[in-house]
């Protein structure tokens, strides 16, 4: 269980790709990702909480929170866990 900000830093951490966020995403992830790229796990990290992505060409990524909660009736909440 992590802090979706320290979750979305690890997997850039084993991709190879710099993962910086700025703001808060508030709750916490409890899952494994099978997911093909790394942008793919990112997507899935930030789902449902309101962010902009921006994909930069030197391998980074940024991730800006607008708001620290996720949207009304997105399938993320604060407590996310795998089934």
């Amino acid at each position: 269980e992590a802090r979706p900000a320290d979750v979305l830093q690890t997997l850039g951490t084993r991709a190879g790709v710099a993962v910086t966020v700025e703001g808060e995403l508030s709750g916490r992830i409890t899952r494994a990702f099978t997911v093909a790229s790394v942008e793919a796990a990112v997507r899935e990290v930030v789902r449902g909480y309101q962010t902009v992505l921006v994909f930069e060409s030197n391998r980074a990524i940024r991730v800006i929170a607008l708001g620290n909660a996720p949207v009304d009736g997105a399938p993320a909440s604060p407590s996310r866990h795998s089934p």
